[in-house]
């Protein structure tokens, strides 16, 4: 029973206002990076929820068909700069600051599949046709070269974190990792075996990501709604093969906070899951998208996770709670996110086991504990007030016990014998069996004290009766004498 009254004037308000505190997360203070399919590149500030600058010409032509972060000279990314590849067959670097252009590539044949800085400064480029280039962004005015590796049909081309291997899968053409300083290849995948019908199994690779663990680990999203994962370690087949849903997948990536255990793969109908590698089985889903996934990506430091796709939204969730962080709207259908990597840690409720410690929160227990005793009171409180309803009704049956001598004075005595049954019989704490069977046993008491005082009764009247028929006859035969 909830207590609706005021708290008394002595007792400590603060006790009534303790709730469970924790720090939202939207409120942290988060930059991401977003590109549409119409040339346009955004700068979002998630705590303010507005975006902070934009730049680029609105053309169909000008599509980004792939976006990274800039590198500093000690290799590390450099959030201060982003750069694109359109799809005119440009590749251009932007200040995140301004928007102002710092250096371009142009003269690529194709839509590229695969963008990554080299630590020494080079810009690897894989075309969706096959062709990977190596090019120096100072050396803008040169001659487009040779490509120095020709992969085939290619959907997604990634390079290793050390910068020293990539490997690319496409239409047709399974996983493949290549040296990039001798330009040849290490390890190729092969199919899985043929199913239930002894039918091939087609091969469509979308997106591949590397373990951050491990780069010798590849895990592959594919068109067939199948996620893999391949160690060129052991061997050419795939550890195991997972469907997830129905509908293709786009992307994937793999969550560094994770250590490796977990993916995140988006779909064409809106769906986001976590799939946990070492169950091999989903985990959860990121509700809330409505359109096809273009991209996802994952903070380097902390849980937090960044979606967008082609109904115009840009979404960052926790990425342990899958609770959404922030969402704006943007006009554009996006085909890229970065998220940049901000010092400040968020809160964390999950309860996902990533292999660590997880420390306890000293505000969080004691709020906890004031939590418990707030309900203590509470209880305190309803039972107070259920005595004191307990106390009311005593005092009403006070009252009536003091009405009812009257009645009983004043009514016969017939009706005072029924009354004082009905009494005992609803006031009775006796199980109703009980009272039946106490009834019947007085019921046959009373009968056997009736059934043996009538003999005695019968004998007297009888010998009265006997004793006046005889001085009748005796009269008679006087008379008659």
């Amino acid at each position: 029973k909830r207590n609706t009254n005021p708290p008394p004037e002595n007792t400590d308000l603060a006790r009534f206002s303790i709730r469970r505190r924790r720090r939202s997360v939207s409120s942290i203070m988060t930059t991401i990076v977003v590109a549409s399919n119409n040339g346009l590149i955004k700068v979002i500030e998630t705590e303010k929820q507005n975006v902070r600058i934009q730049w680029g010409e609105i053309k169909v032509e000008n599509e980004i068909d792939a976006l990274i972060w800039g590198r500093t000279q000690s290799g590390a990314a450099d959030f201060d700069e982003v750069i694109a590849a359109f799809r005119h067959g440009a590749v251009r670097r932007f200040d995140t600051a301004n928007g102002q252009l710092t250096g371009e590539l142009s003269g690529f044949p194709a839509p590229l599949r695969g963008l990554a800085l080299l630590p020494s400064g080079d810009l690897f480029s894989c075309m969706r046709t096959g062709e990977v280039w190596l090019r120096d962004f100072d050396d803008h005015e040169a001659e487009l070269p040779e490509p120095i590796y020709q992969a085939g049909a290619v959907e997604r081309a990634r390079l290793t974190s050390s910068g020293t291997h990539f490997a690319y899968g496409g239409h047709e053409n399974l996983v493949q990792y290549i040296d990039l300083e001798t330009q040849t290849r290490i390890w190729d995948a092969r199919n899985v075996p043929h199913d239930e019908l002894d039918m091939r199994v087609p091969v469509w690779v979308k997106d591949l990501v590397f373990d951050p663990t491990d780069d010798r680990k590849i895990i592959t999203s594919t068109h067939y709604h199948q996620v893999r994962l391949y160690d060129t370690n052991v061997q050419r087949r795939p550890i195991f093969s997972l469907e997830v849903g129905e509908c293709p997948l786009n992307c994937i990536v793999a969550p560094p906070v994770h250590g490796g255990h977990t993916v995140v793969v988006g779909d064409t109908q809106g769906n986001v899951t976590m799939i946990d590698l070492r169950k091999r089985l989903p985990y959860g889903r990121y509700k809330g998208n409505a359109g096809s996934i273009r991209s996802v990506t994952a903070h380097p430091t902390q849980p937090v996770l960044g979606v967008c796709g082609l109904d115009r939204h840009a979404r960052i969730y926790n990425l342990n709670t899958r609770k959404p962080i922030a969402q704006l709207y943007l006009k554009t259908r996006l085909n890229h996110i970065l998220i940049a990597d901000e010092p400040e840690p968020i809160d964390d409720e999950s309860d996902m086991d990533t292999g660590d410690a997880a420390e306890e929160d000293p505000q969080i227990v004691d709020d906890e504990a004031a939590e418990s005793s707030e309900d203590e009171m509470w209880s305190s409180l309803a039972m107070t007030e259920r005595s004191d309803d307990e106390d009311d009704e005593e005092e009403e049956e006070e009252d009536n016990e003091q009405e009812t001598p009257a009645v009983r004075v004043l009514a016969p005595k017939k009706q005072r014998k029924s009354v004082d049954r009905s009494r005992q019989s609803t006031h009775d704490p006796t199980p109703a069996r009980r009272r039946t069977a106490q009834s019947s046993s007085s019921r046959s008491q009373t009968k056997s004290r009736s059934v043996a005082s009538v003999p005695q009764r019968k004998v007297k009247q009888g010998a009265a009766t006997g004793a006046g028929n005889g001085a009748m006859k005796r009269k008679r035969a006087h008379k008659t004498h």
